[in-house]
């Protein structure tokens, strides 16, 4: 059957500027699971199937491990699913699209409340394997088994090559072999519309082998084609396949999202021949209605009770707040199940709520969870579940004097790689993963990263900090100095005290403060000062102390020190501000927490497709998707040269840009961070989203770059291609009010909000900021010297100026940011906000773009795709090749 128009809309690899779709109804429900953590409710009724395990069959390759040592992976045996210790699990759980709105896997604690095992974790292939360890290790922390998948074939199966070339990357081999024990690989998500047998086959087996060779174990998770659905062809070629695999230790999923109730028929059918063929089959998606057509429901409470009847595994989708398929009023998709995308808290009432807690085959009432994923480490197979401690058996005897140091050392995560932990006195405190660690005696506030313990105790692996249960300083009662100073490293008085008339500073611009009694504080710096009598809370504001003294200036506040002392507002911490030294400085920047980029590829990524694109009306589209690259305080269309003469600057696409760039190093030199590899050296950067809490520049999630035409009212066949080496900015950075070419928007659960300013969108969404570049040029110049006269933007519709005749692309950046903390945005300023902090932050956004496309593929996609008003998603080149990386 034809792809339904949701999916149709997905996803290129990378989704659409409203990130629309997702999985499946994977393409394009909405709604995304993330994984729990222990705590939630855990034991429940015993699924059907769960009977004891069996010898495995005779070739499985597979070996049952014996009691205490677990095998290296989850296998499949008769049908069904066992852990590494040989006890059967029927897998219960949600998707959740952490790619996109949780990397962090912030809600896989609030999905184990709901007493789930796995989660289906949404990836795409232009994110590197290595972003995953934080995700996939959350999850195993959470007591969720993490089924990995790849969402970028949604609907086309000739992107198998793409999905296979991410899988067998000597980077994701090792990530894979970092979780063999605890993970779940499920190839491609739905793949593929019509597909012959042969090809399925022939193309799995494929991809199946090349892992086995790699010494990979885990089980490998098959999506149905016609887009998930076609179940009846997975059932007929999945022997075929399970013969091919050399370890027999596949699973096949269906996406049941066909509506109407003689779907009921159908799930019994298919659920007895997977049973009579001991094919073992889970649900991988469903929804409460089907795929394109909101109004017509799919029959989920039948699904998930002959599911439960017949010890078949099932996962919703999805755990999200993102997604636009089947709108609802409140601005979600019907499929979100979850609000806000993280808290159990926000279920939303209806078929969500009656699939995780009420229906008597829901997640909550048949979903339980095996000894090994419940067992820190590597796990265990004792028979015995640890149920934290009621029931100790070693009935403690309570001797007042404490035994010192019990034996076998506890431990107690405090940490994950690169943050910080504090410890209370002096303790053993480790650090790595698994088997390998480096043990420190530790007091006070410490990170968790190789440079403290000394080295690096597991390369390429992401490591955490321990508590060990004991003191290193034994003798629990310390008996020197019984004079009771339990006041625990509050300075009392803030050593020395200043001499008086002293100003100390008590926080920095846009900071809240509090004093004690009243006390006069100054507010400004240098020689400028506001001064004002304050009592109680304070903010180091323009607007608590009425007026701006020093306009585009960083400024603080601080107290006298004059009579008795009692402020103690615990002096803002480290790090004296350095304010930005750039133009009028604008927030202070910390140097020091600029993050890293992505490397890029050093290779064209380019492959043959069968796809076409997409046939639309009056308009036409390419865009690409390009991972953030490096910071720098360098502008080399602005300040050619002369490096370290800019603001702060987020690069993205070429990785070589810095102030020395000329169109000649940008056309031949540099990675590239964006899909295609090489083929696209252009450099494309926008001033640093900086958190002014403690200077920090914010990492951009990922930016998409749109060359459109069909808009302000150009035809798509007004459209011509672009020179290499052009160059352009398009807004205003010294901009202090509304009125630009740019507007964010909250991706998620609050809706579009956009906005001129910063807006505060809601944590658990992805806030965008979209820039709109001129589309009239006037032929003859790459630059100009004020670097916007050369371009110009049309003001009758569809007309260029007669000075600018040629109608180009239209040029959109958006770059994205996750919202992690709620209010946060509030805090957010760009580099380039030189004006007064009192205003909203934001203003002055503005973009820089410098063409390095090779000149070939950049004319390809604009004749056959922006030019040609089709749509060719973020990959396709239109004429038989598409892009990949």
């Amino acid at each position: 059957m034809p792809p339904p128009a949701w999916h149709g809309v997905a996803l290129s690899i990378v989704f659409t500027a409203a990130l629309a779709a997702c999985g499946g109804g994977s393409s394009g429900s909405g709604n995304q699971a993330q994984a729990a953590q222990a705590g939630g409710d855990v034991a429940h009724a015993a699924h059907a199937g769960h009977e004891a395990p069996t010898a495995p069959a005779a070739g499985s390759g597979t070996a049952v491990p014996t009691a205490g040592s677990p095998g290296p992976a989850y296998t499949v045996r008769d049908g069904k699913l066992y852990d590494p210790c040989g006890e059967p699990i029927v897998l219960r759980g949600v998707n959740k699209m952490a790619v996109f709105q949780d990397r962090a896997g912030n809600s896989f604690p609030e999905i184990a409340k709901t007493g789930a095992n796995v989660v289906r974790i949404m990836w795409v292939t232009g994110v590197p394997a290595s972003e995953a360890v934080q995700t996939l290790q959350r999850a195993v922390d959470s007591q969720l088994i993490p089924m990995w998948e790849l969402h970028d074939a949604t609907g086309n199966f000739g992107r198998l090559a793409q999905i296979e070339a991410f899988w067998t990357s000597p980077a994701t081999i090792a990530v894979l072999r970092q979780f063999e024990s605890r993970l779940l690989v499920n190839i491609a998500n739905e793949a593929g519309d019509q597909v012959a047998d042969e090809e399925f086959v022939s193309t799995y087996t494929r991809i199946i082998n090349k892992l086995r060779s790699a010494g990979l174990r885990m089980p490998l998770v098959i999506d149905a084609a016609g887009w998930g659905r076609n179940i009846e062809q997975l059932l007929r070629v999945a022997p075929q396949l399970q013969a091919a695999d050399p370890l027999h230790n596949l699973i096949f999923s269906w996406h049941p999202y066909d509506p109407g109730t003689q779907q009921v028929e159908r799930y019994t059918s298919a659920f007895t021949t997977a049973a009579a063929g001991k094919i073992p089959l889970i649900i991988g998606e469903f929804g409460p209605t089907g795929a394109g057509a909101c109004s017509e429901k799919v029959p989920y409470q039948q699904l998930i009770r002959q599911a439960q009847a017949y010890g078949i595994g099932y996962l919703p989708w999805s755990w999200d707040g993102i997604g636009n398929d089947c709108p609802l009023p409140d601005g979600t998709s019907s499929f979100n199940m979850v609000r806000d995308g993280i808290h159990l808290s926000t279920l939303k009432p209806g078929w969500a709520t009656e699939v995780v807690l009420s229906d008597s085959a829901s997640i909550r009432n048949t979903s339980r969870r095996t000894h090994f994923q419940t067992t820190r480490g590597a796990g265990s197979c004792s028979a015995t579940s640890p149920t934290p401690t009621p029931n100790p058996t070693p009935t403690p005897t309570p001797t007042p004097t404490p035994t010192p140091n019990p034996t076998p050392e506890q431990w107690t995560r405090i940490a994950y790689e690169g943050q910080n932990f504090t410890v209370t006195g002096t303790r053993q405190v480790r650090y790595g993963k698994n088997t390998s660690w480096v043990t420190k005696t530790v007091s006070g506030t410490q990170a968790c990263t190789n440079a403290f313990f000394g080295r690096d105790p597991l390369p390429g692996v992401g490591k955490v900090c321990e508590l060990g249960s004991s003191s290193s300083t034994p003798t629990p009662t310390p008996t020197p100095n019984p004079t009771p100073t339990p006041t625990p490293t509050p300075t009392p008085t803030p050593t020395p005290t200043p001499a008086p008339g002293t100003w100390v500073r008590i926080a920095n611009e846009g900071g809240a403060f509090s004093v004690q009694g009243s006390r006069v504080v100054r507010y400004g710096s240098g020689s400028t000062w506001i001064e004002k009598t304050v009592s109680g809370n304070g903010q180091c504001t323009n607007t608590f102390f009425g007026r701006d003294p020093l306009r585009g200036v960083v400024k603080q506040c601080q107290i006298r020190q004059d009579g008795p002392v009692t402020p103690t507002p615990t002096p803002t911490p480290t790090p004296t501000p350095t304010p930005n030294p750039h133009e009028g400085h604008g927030p202070y920047i910390n140097n020091a927490l600029i993050p890293t980029g992505d490397p890029g590829r050093s290779t064209d990524l380019l492959f043959p497709t069968s796809e076409r694109p997409a046939a639309q009306e009056n308009f036409g589209a390419f865009r690409t998707v390009c991972q953030f690259s490096h910071m720098a305080y360098d502008d080399p269309i602005v300040f050619p040269g002369q490096p370290g003469r800019s603001h702060l600057h987020a690069f993205f696409g070429n990785t070589g840009v810095n102030g020395h760039s000329t169109a000649q190093s940008i056309a031949n030199s540099g990675n590239s961070t964006c899909r295609g590899g090489t083929v696209n050296r252009s450099g494309y950067w926008v001033p640093a989203m900086i958190d002014t809490r403690d200077g920090r520049p914010l990492k951009p999630l990922e930016a998409h770059f749109y060359y459109k035409s069909g808009y302000a009212g150009f035809s798509p066949s007004q459209i011509k291609t672009v020179p290499q080496g052009l160059r352009m900015i398009a807004g205003d950075a010294k901009s202090d009010g509304p009125g630009g070419v740019h507007r964010y928007s909250c991706i998620g659960p609050s809706g579009p909000m956009n906005s001129q300013s910063i807006p505060n969108c809601p944590a658990g969404s992805i806030m965008n900021l979209e820039i709109l570049f001129p589309q009239c040029w006037d032929g003859r110049n790459l630059d100009s010297p004020d670097h916007k006269s050369h371009v110009a933007y049309n003001t009758v519709p569809g007309v260029c100026p007669a000075t600018h005749p040629v109608v180009m692309p239209a040029i959109t950046f958006n770059i994205r940011y996750n919202v992690t903390e709620a209010g946060s945005p509030l805090r957010w300023r760009l580099s380039s906000d030189m004006y007064d902090s009192s205003k909203p932050g934001g203003y002055s956004a503005h973009a820089d773009w410098f063409n390095g496309w090779k000149p070939d593929i950049m004319d390809t996609f604009i004749r056959n795709c922006t030019a040609g008003g089709v749509d060719c998603h973020s990959h396709l080149l239109g004429d038989g090749r598409a892009m990949g990386g």
